[in-house]
Formats: structure tokens, C-alpha cells, sequence
């Protein structure tokens, strides 16, 4: 059904969005686990495992006046955690396709071309 629906992000995109100096938030859903090996250091970016996302002192952390893409190791939780942000009125919540694993296979092959220091 999500993929029926214009609420996912994948990573050309975010590096289009860097490329235009666009503000977003990368929300990762994993695991205090899978987080302690590799987590994102984008500016802002939200470490909130799913388990604890609907606390509301943590969706009191989200913002409401930029994209947040959930992010989670495959995609698959990103898309559960994005359809119930949306059912909540989070409609700026948009599923990271691919999770860090499809993040890190694009990165390594295209970030040279976006991302220029």
C-alpha cells in the first residue's frame, strides 16, 4: 500500500535535498543496538527506537514544518512507523525507501556529485 502512496523519500532524493540546502529531518527508528554501530550525523537527525516513538514527550521532538524521513535498517519498520506518523498528523513523515542499507550503497556510489565542501 505505501508504495501505492507519494510518502517515501529515497536517498537521490535527500541528496537532492542537501544539493538545495533544503531543511529535513532523519528520524532512526532502530534499536539502541543497531544505532551504537551506525547511526546518521546529519544535523538534526533523531535517534527515537520505534518502541518509544509514540511517547508523546517524543512526538513532542518532531517537527511539524519540515520532511521527516523515517529511517530504520531495511525500510520495513520506516514504512509502519510512517503510515501510523501520518495516521497522527505527522503528513510531512515520509518512509526512508531502502533503510540505511540502501543509504549507504547510494552514498558510497553518487554523494561526491551532491555534496561538494
Amino acid at each position: 500500500v505505501l508504495t501505492l502512496r507519494p510518502c517515501q523519500i529515497t536517498t537521490k532524493d535527500i541528496l537532492e535535498m542537501i544539493k538545495k540546502k533544503e531543511e529535513f529531518v532523519i528520524l532512526d527508528i532502530r534499536t539502541p543496538a543497531e544505532t551504537k554501530l551506525i547511526a546518521p550525523v546529519w544535523k538534526g537527525s533523531l535517534i527515537i527506537p520505534m518502541h518509544e516513538l509514540f511517547k508523546p514527550e517524543n512526538l513532542a521532538k518532531l517537527p511539524k514544518d519540515k520532511k521527516i524521513a523515517v529511517l530504520c535498517h531495511t525500510g520495513d519498520r520506516a514504512a509502519a512507523a510512517t503510515i501510523a506518523l501520518r495516521a497522527v498528523g505527522f503528513t510531512n513523515a515520509f518512509q526512508f525507501r531502502g533503510g540505511i542499507a540502501e543509504l549507504a550503497r547510494e552514498i558510497g556510489r553518487t554523494a561526491t556529485e551532491y555534496i561538494k565542501e
